[in-house]
């Protein structure tokens, strides 16, 4: 992120190669893109962003958790062809106002059960210990965290008591409609609680958040057994080849880096088969997972084995992940 302000006029020429922002009759502010922002000598640095001065509205803004304050905003400047480039956020007020009140709200859930926020840093010595999931790294510095759970684990070790956190988290090779790379996870942990107990409270918390905003009818539960056998499956005993063959007759391709990886296959089951046909309008609930879906979810010494983990999905999406 950078800021250029030039002290006289821009020539016709240089706004017609590069894009720029009026900020009054005598100063632009050229965004330098592989182009010659002074009409004779081509730029260097393609930026990414442009730093925007507010105007009539406020001089600094309330950041985010793990901001810092900034008397601009931000904002991705986007090219199209020989269009001028887009200035404005992807987000509207309304959703700004929408994601304000929705904090609000889950920190007053937080508060009035006497759950203490906390903060932990982004900035870590090492990648996450997690298979599925890639760090960020930041070179000669260490890794973005993927999560805040080890330092809100030290926390709970340390005494801390029943805490929660509003984290800014990393994660690398996740894009599209439902990921991003840096993204806003909640997370809490809750002493003396079983995961059955926690597992409604996500629930209860999420009724209470979206007050107002969206109702929904009453919360199923069912466990992963009961989940997959609904698409014929049988987590315990069907091996890989008995998998991929289900996932066919379904009409699922199946790529050729997890034929023969069993809880991989599962997975995939999961989020082509069971997911879909959960209700959108009710809260749905998957616990008791297999111990190799466990994570780093308690293996209770049952027969068989079971990983004390939950999932709740809503909205036809996975909101939410426990242990």
């Amino acid at each position: 992120v950078y800021k250029r302000q030039v002290p006289k006029r821009v020539g016709e020429g240089a706004r017609r190669a590069v894009g720029w922002l009026p900020k009054n009759d005598e100063q632009c502010w050229p965004v330098r893109f592989g182009a010659r922002a002074d009409g004779t000598r081509p730029c260097s640095r393609p930026p990414a962003l442009l730093l925007v001065h507010a105007r009539k509205a406020h001089r600094g803004r309330a950041a985010l958790a793990g901001e810092r304050m900034s008397a601009g905003v931000a904002m991705p400047i986007v090219f199209s062809g020989s269009s001028p480039p887009s200035w404005r956020p992807t987000a509207s007020l309304e959703i700004l106002q929408l994601r304000a009140g929705l904090r609000h709200r889950i920190r007053e859930w937080f508060h009035a059960r006497g759950i203490l926020e906390v903060e932990t840093p982004a900035l870590c010595r090492f990648a996450a210990t997690d298979a599925h999931i890639e760090s960020l790294e930041v070179p000669g510095r260490g890794w973005l965290h993927t999560s805040p759970e080890f330092a809100m684990k030290r926390l709970l070790a340390a005494g801390s008591g029943d805490i929660y956190q509003f984290a800014r988290v990393f994660r690398d090779g996740e894009r599209g409609s439902r990921h991003n790379p840096e993204f806003t996870l909640l997370e809490w942990y809750r002493t003396g609680m079983d995961y059955r107990a926690l597992m409604r409270e996500v629930v209860e918390l999420c009724r209470q958040a979206a007050a107002g905003v969206a109702g929904w009818g009453e919360t199923r539960e069912i466990t992963y057994a009961e989940a997959m056998a609904r698409v014929g499956v049988d987590h315990e005993h069907d091996d890989a080849a008995q998998l991929a063959a289900c996932l066919r007759t379904a009409g699922v391709d199946v790529p050729e880096a997890v034929r023969g990886d069993r809880g991989a296959l599962l997975d995939l089951v999961m989020s082509t088969r069971v997911e879909p046909g959960f209700d959108p309008r009710r809260p749905t609930i998957v616990y008791d997972f297999p111990p190799d879906q466990a994570a780093l979810a308690r293996i209770r010494p049952s027969s068989p084995p079971i990983a004390e983990r939950f999932e709740v999905f809503l909205g036809g999406m996975e909101l939410a992940n426990g242990f």
